[in-house]
């Protein structure tokens, strides 16, 4: 009888593993898992996988058992030729039990990918998209503003320090309105300059950004690795980019920016490698252009909220409401919806709208005079509503309290801010029209018409309500901010709370008086490999005006993604494939 000694059996069977192995594990590739499919998921692993990754590209596949092999057949030649990368058991030798091991990694890995298992997939890209990691994760447990406080356990100073642009110098260097510490801004930071200002003969160039990497600082001035390619108008930002690993927000909690102030503000930004998981909210509401200012008295004239462009003052661009003096006309609105009509109703001059594209601002409801009546005829004058702010859609001009359609401001439209409305006589007592009036309202914002849909820009303000008479408790209310922007760009964004950039409410106004009309939705963009937004709850709403007061358009969404985008937003996004 043939028999075979027990150093021939052990021969036979390395044979036949060296045979049969590379052909099993490429049937199992090519056949029931195909890993083929994927090759190109890299990203972090959990723990228990990373011994089995070999080529560490942060997933588990055919590389991975040919290093294992390769390896192997060295240690069989010659024992010195010891790899420990794949002594996947720590037994000082390698052997079929390492390679039981890391097929049984492997299974648990795939199982984790199809969902299997309980075992998070691991599904992080490695893209410069999302950044660096370099700030490590952090969890938002209280409400907290990116542009002051800090967050990051790496950090000394605000993660997303904000910065006005005062000048550049160079197409490489910008000069800032402060010094700048290395603290909050240091060579090899990410930051982003955008535009949010026009020029008055140019409101293109608002919302353009671009993202640099800072190649010094000294003083104030910033150096940039590239030279810019765009213009960004009258005012802009620089803004540190944070780069975070995972971020939780926790829920009732907020993470926000500081408010526009004309100068900087109203900007949420950061990258993250891992998961942006949103119990709570991320916002920029009534963080963007500012509502327009009310009057303490009747003899002064409410404000245009702001628009594309604005010159801060009565002397501004914005359509004003008109007052109660001889003087009673609404001013015509550059960048906004038209003034009211003051409180003499005989004049007739409410304030013209305009057909400038950066007209979003809502015009100022118009002031009234306090008058004479009959005792028992009730109040004598009421102010006028202001007009909404505009930007993917127009606002809605503010209403007069006389029913009438011509003391109404106009809405504003996709070429043109509404203009103001008429002041009118508006009760008859006794068979006799006394001189009780209403002031007309201000015009709606215009649509922000700008063709380059990549542009980021913040709703427009709502007008400010009118005053009745020249008590100060009866005045009118301020219009509401605009939205201001959130931009997210992260391995993958999970939504149970809310990411908005909703335009501000209106506050109620004193009585016989007005609101202000609500602020525009502002901009959001979420850029990621996987986006789990649930059902509306990214949005970019108008804001809601009190009484008399004009609504705020709707703002603008837009997403981006690598793998998969499930969930709706308010308004409907515009989506792209990355």
């Amino acid at each position: 009888m043939f028999r075979i000694n027990q150093k021939s059996k052990l021969f036979l069977a390395v044979v036949v593993f060296l045979l049969l192995t590379p052909l099993t594990i490429y049937y199992v590739i090519d056949g029931v898992f195909d890993l083929r499919s994927r090759a190109g998921n890299t990203g972090t692993l959990a723990e228990e996988f990373k011994i089995a990754d070999l080529n560490a590209d942060n997933s588990l596949g055919i590389e991975d058992f040919n290093i294992w092999l390769s390896n192997f057949r060295q240690f069989r030649d010659s024992p010195t030729a010891y790899n420990a990368m794949s002594d996947l058991d720590k037994n000082e030798a390698i052997g079929i039990s390492d390679f039981v091991l890391w097929l049984n990694l492997w299974r648990k890995y795939k199982a984790s990918i199809a969902g299997g298992g309980g075992v998070t997939p691991p599904v992080v890209v490695n893209s410069p998209l999302f950044g660096t990691g370099i700030d490590g994760d952090i969890s938002v447990s209280a409400d907290t503003n990116i542009n002051t406080a800090t967050i990051s356990s790496t950090r000394s100073c605000a993660d997303a320090k904000s910065y006005t642009v005062v000048k550049f110098d160079s197409d490489t260097v910008v000069q800032v309105n402060e010094g700048v510490s290395e603290a909050c801004v240091k060579t090899g930071d990410e930051v982003l300059i955008i535009g949010l200002s026009g020029t008055e003969t140019n409101v293109e160039t608002v919302g353009n950004y671009e993202t640099f990497i800072v190649a010094s600082v000294a003083g104030d001035k910033i150096t940039l690795n590239t030279p810019r390619t765009k213009p960004f108008g009258a005012k802009a930002m620089v803004q540190r980019v944070p780069q975070y690993g995972n971020v939780n927000i926790a829920a009732g909690k907020n993470l926000y920016p500081s408010a526009w102030d004309g100068e900087s503000g109203g900007v949420v930004f950061f990258r993250a490698t891992g998961t942006v998981n949103v119990e709570g909210i991320i916002h920029a509401d009534g963080t963007g252009y500012r509502g327009g200012i009310k009057c303490a008295t009747a003899s002064c004239n409410p404000g245009a909220g702001e628009g594309l462009f604005f010159l801060e003052g009565n002397d501004g661009k914005g359509g004003r409401g008109g007052d109660n003096n001889s003087d009673t006309y609404g001013y015509a609105g550059t960048f906004s919806g038209g003034g009211g009509d003051g409180g003499y109703y005989s004049t007739k001059k409410p304030g013209s709208g305009s057909q400038l594209i950066g007209a979003t601002g809502g015009g100022g409801g118009g002031n009234a005079v306090l008058t004479s009546a009959p005792a028992n005829s009730g109040p004598k004058s009421f102010g006028g509503g202001g007009g909404g702010g505009g930007n993917a859609t127009f606002g809605t001009g503010g209403k007069s309290v006389n029913s009438s359609s011509s003391n109404d401001g106009v809405n504003g439209s996709d070429t043109s801010s509404g203009a103001g409305g008429n002041a009118s006589r508006y009760e008859l007592y006794a068979d006799t029209w006394y001189s009780k009036t209403a002031a007309g309202g201000g015009g709606g914002g215009a649509v922000a018409n700008i063709k380059d849909t990549s542009l980021l820009i913040f709703g427009g303000g709502g007008g400010a309500g009118g005053t009745s008479g020249d008590s100060t408790a009866h005045t009118g209310s301020n219009g509401g901010n605009g939205g201001g922007i959130v931009l997210i760009a992260a391995n993958k964004i999970t939504v149970s709370g809310r990411i908005s950039a909703n335009g501000g409410d209106s506050a109620a106004p004193g009585s016989r008086c007005a609101a202000g009309g609500s602020g525009a939705g502002g901009s959001v963009r979420l850029i990621g490999n996987i986006l789990d937004l649930s059902t509306n709850k990214v949005t970019a709403d108008g804001g809601t005006p009190s009484s008399y007061g004009g609504i705020g358009g709707i703002g603008r969404i837009s997403i981006q993604y690598m793998s998969t985008f499930t969930g709706s937003t308010r308004p409907v996004s515009t989506n792209s494939k990355i």
